[in-house]
Order: structure tokens, then sequence, then C-alpha cells
């Protein structure tokens, strides 16, 4: 009995795993296929972006119609964009502005302001100039 019982109990272990590697199995080939190639990723991007430009140019066409123009109300729709767009974005025009406010706080920036200051500082370029 405890033979056979053994047996039977080794058949369920057996059995047992056969139904977790099948499921895994099953489970990794619903997996692969839910993965998409690299190629019809890329197509389906290029034909997103493709309708996605067009509808921001028409957006953009029918602002620049509509500028300037009144409703039925006369009303007349006023954009962001105006005359003078202001400064680019750059890194190159970020970089002038934050070397001319360097500059303007240097030019604020007192440096001899007490009178005891300013002796000291002219008694020090008098001793420079007699080293040099």
């Amino acid at each position: 009995m405890s033979k056979s019982n053994s047996f039977n109990r080794s058949l369920v272990k057996i059995g047992a795993c056969l139904k977790i590697f099948i499921l895994l199995v099953e489970w990794k080939s619903d997996y692969d296929n839910q993965i998409v190639s690299g190629l019809e990723l890329q197509a389906e991007i290029d034909t997103f972006m493709d309708q996605h430009d067009k509808r921001v140019s028409d957006e953009q066409m029918l602002l620049k119609e509509a500028e300037g123009q009144a409703d039925e109300d006369g009303w007349v729709t006023v954009t962001k964009k105006g005359r003078k767009p202001g400064f680019a974005r750059k890194e190159s025009v970020e970089q002038k502005v934050l070397e001319k406010e360097g500059k303007k706080k240097t030019k604020k920036q007192l440096l001899n302001f007490y009178t005891f200051q300013i002796r000291e500082s002219k008694m020090n370029r008098k001793r420079i100039a007699k080293v040099i």
C-alpha cells in the first residue's frame, strides 16, 4: 500500500509541476505576442507624428486666418504672439543675459564705501607702483 501511495503522490507532484510548466509556456507565448517589432513600432510612430504635424499646422493656419478679424459681436481675438516676441530661449542667449547681470552686480557692489577703505586702496596702488 505504501508503494502505490507514494507512487500516486509522485504522480500528483509531477502533474502539478507539468501544469505549472504548461502555464508558464502559455504565459511566455502571450507575452512574446504582445511585444511589437521595431519596424512595426517605428511605422506606427511615423504615422502618428505625421498626423500630429498636420493637425498642428492646420491649427496654426486657422489661428493666422482668424488673427485680427472680428467675430459677429465685434470682438477681436488676441493671441499670445505679439509684435515683439521677446528673446530666443537658447543657451547662448541665456549666457549673454547672465553675463550682463553679473556685470551689473559688480558695478553695484561697493568696494570702497568708507573713507579709510578709499585711502587704503590708494596706498596699495602706490606701493604696487613703487615695486614695479
